[in-house]
């Protein structure tokens, strides 16, 4: 009976979901390994600029590093079907999102080589819209997985009174 209930997901959103866990995965590679490479570079100079810098750079490169095992925990959710797993990233998500914004203005506003601050608006300005369009669809479906598996608790309830009255 369970199996052919979860059989009767939409698969589409939960399609949905596994695609943007894919996408946080590459994007918070693409954070930490663009974020390293800026700390490295010769304009980077962490003595001339006080540990201001480095240090706003390490917590930018925990940030992503938790972003992508917030990831991993999405994906997690999406394969088993855990609303609560979804919702967990949700929140992690929006706490990280927010920090990051905070981080990359941070960072912006102490570079002064080009690329770096490129690379600050390219990674926070333009990923924070996506990751809000990417919450959304993650929530929906997280409601999709909690109204069915409301719906399968109903039934089941209904079932085990209708056994009790035959007796």
């Amino acid at each position: 009976m369970a199996e052919r209930y979860w059989k009767n997901i939409n698969l589409g959103s939960n399609r949905n979901t596994r695609i943007i866990g894919c996408l946080e995965i590459i994007r918070s590679v693409a954070g930490i390994v663009l974020t390293v490479l800026a700390m490295n570079t010769p304009n980077f100079d962490a003595q001339s600029q006080g540990p201001k810098k480095s240090a706003i750079s390490i917590v930018i490169v925990i940030l992503w590093v938790t972003s992508f095992g917030m990831a991993i925990v999405l994906l997690r959710g999406s394969y088993n079907n855990s609303p609560g797993r979804l919702d967990a990233w949700i929140t992690v998500t929006a706490i990280v999102s927010i920090l990051l914004v905070i981080g990359g203005t941070l960072q912006f506003l102490y570079s002064h080589s080009g690329v770096q601050r490129d690379t600050c608006l390219l990674l926070t300005f333009l990923s924070f819209p996506i990751t809000l369009c990417f919450m959304k669809v993650v929530n929906d479906n997280k409601k999709e997985l909690e109204a069915l598996i409301d719906d399968e608790e109903v039934k089941a309830e209904s079932q085990d009174s209708k056994m009790c009255t035959r007796f």
